[in-house]
């Protein structure tokens, strides 16, 4: 609970400083009549004693520096003009620091749009939301266009095709992800179609076989519960060191094989009751070191103690890719643990367990970026795509609220409250996602082509609703649109019919 609080105040921290603000400064930003002026008061209280923590230590929190560096900023030497180009969504905090920057050098703001639409964007090219929310969007050939999909696997299934169109994609066709639940789904069926992707995002090593071998080790410093010793098993890493700690003599297969025998005649509640039933076993005799390594010490010296043990005998070759992103793995949690071995030297009163769990998140949270391969189709988020050259762009996604981006329910910065402070509001997020759909448009529309894909229903079967900007038209236009955006779709793969795995025989 520590942690969501803490991640929760560091997202308000962080969205206060995109407009130079700090939370002390919420309440007499937000005027006269601000009915919850004491509760931000109080919050204030908190980020005081938060900095005053750090800076017993030495330490400032980013929000803070951030925008200090922006008030004062610093050009480096040599700069004689500034030139911004295609930055229709930036942070506040970047345009104070241009304003700072701008009363000593030229500084130049590049527009992608026709000199008659200069009145729809303000002087630091932003959108203006008044215009934008009410600007029709041309979009040539619509119902040729758009495309209406049963759900986000039917979206990937399109997009495959019209790759599948290229003898090399790379260069030709781009593609956009407005709705990250079509990522995935798009991944595994390019592959499966022979066609290389590219996510430059990265992912989060969550996904990383690491990831797991420290959750389980984590889980087994906790406890020695049965479940939590067939996790371990089940690690592909500890199977290794299982293998090369008996010369070969084990096998994976066999081990495990064992260990569903004995869960299945005896049912152990721990790691001892497993050992008596099972005696000499190497497998378990080797859970029960690594618990004891675990269990001695401090961590993060004895987590090292454990993974050494485990990757004692392994080579690497660094020239294979899996052995590559293996030795890159180690070195991010190397990382890790020199800044939680650093942390737990200044602030003390958190446990060897909790100091685990912060270790696991940081690990967990990070991202890793592979290598593009040759070929490969770059898949791109909705915001990246106005520097997308290609002359063929194929869009999913389109949905309401992942286009336009909407933030609703925010318990501590609500849309009223956003407006009062200056901060980017649901408003200014439909004015850009407006103007990147009429950017991305006018683009390909001599020589290029653009295809918009959006779903019914979402993966868990959820119905959405089509994009506001489809609807930005002509009256005369408006029905055919909603007729078109709203009808029918064929099923995607049919669901089979649910029957009964098995059925209870009484004796």
């Amino acid at each position: 609970w520590a942690w969501r609080l803490a991640q929760e105040f560091m997202r308000l921290q962080s969205a206060l400083a995109e407009g130079g603000l700090r939370l002390a400064d919420v309440p007499a930003r937000a005027g006269d009549n601000f009915a919850e002026a004491e509760r931000w008061h109080q919050i204030a209280g908190l980020e005081r004693l938060h900095a005053a923590q750090l800076a017993a230590h030495d330490l400032r929190d980013a929000p803070a520096v951030e925008i200090a560096r922006a008030r004062a900023p610093v050009l480096p030497a040599g700069v004689a003009r500034i030139v911004v180009l295609a930055a229709p969504d930036p942070r506040s905090l970047a345009w104070q620091a241009l304003e700072a920057q701008a009363r000593a050098v030229p500084v130049e703001i590049v527009v992608f749009a026709p000199e008659t639409a200069s009145a729809a964007f303000d002087a630091w090219g932003r959108p203006l939301a008044d215009v934008w929310t009410q600007r029709e969007l041309a979009l040539a050939g619509f119902e040729q266009r758009v495309a209406l999909c049963a759900n986000p696997a039917a979206q990937a299934e399109r997009v495959i095709a019209i790759a599948r169109g290229y003898d090399r994609p790379e260069g030709v066709m781009a593609v956009g992800i407005a709705d990250a639940d079509v990522r995935p789904l798009l991944e595994t069926g390019l592959r499966q179609a022979g066609l290389a992707s590219f996510n430059p995002e990265g992912r989060p090593r969550r996904g990383d076989a690491l990831y797991q071998l420290l959750a389980a080790l984590a889980a087994l410093a906790r406890d020695d519960s049965f479940a939590t010793v067939a996790a371990l098993a089940r690690c592909p890493d500890f199977l290794e060191f299982l293998r090369q700690r008996n010369d070969g003599a084990v096998s994976a297969a066999g081990f495990l094989a064992d260990l569903d025998r004995l869960h299945a005649a005896h049912l152990p509640a721990d790691l001892a009751a497993a050992r008596r039933h099972a005696r000499g076993d190497a497998g378990l005799a080797a859970v029960a070191e690594l618990r004891a390594m675990l269990r001695t010490g401090v961590f993060p010296e004895n987590a090292a103690t454990a993974l050494g043990a485990i990757f004692a005998g392994r080579q690497f070759d660094l020239t294979r890719p899996a052995d590559a992103l293996a030795a890159e793995a180690a070195e991010r949690w190397s990382e890790v643990m020199r800044e939680v071995r650093l942390a737990a030297a200044k602030f003390g009163g958190v446990t060897d367990a909790e100091w685990w769990e912060v270790a696991l998140r940081l690990y967990g949270e990070s991202v890793r970026t592979d290598e593009k391969p040759a070929g490969a189709v770059e898949l791109q988020g909705w915001l990246e795509l106005l520097w997308e050259d290609a002359p063929h762009l194929a869009i999913a996604g389109l949905n309401d609220g992942a286009v336009p981006e909407a933030v609703v329910g925010d318990p501590f910065l609500p849309e009223s409250l956003r407006e009062r402070l200056g901060l980017k509001t649901n408003a200014a997020r439909f004015a850009r996602d407006a103007y990147l759909l009429q950017a991305l448009a006018a683009c390909r529309a001599q020589g290029g082509r653009l295809d918009l894909l959006l779903g019914k229903t979402s993966v868990a079967g959820d119905p959405l609703r089509p994009s506001r900007l489809l609807l930005r038209c002509a009256d005369a236009e408006l029905p055919r649109r909603i007729e078109f955006l709203f009808g029918a779709v064929e099923a995607g793969r049919a669901a089979p019919a649910w029957r009964r795995a098995w059925q209870l025989q009484p004796p």
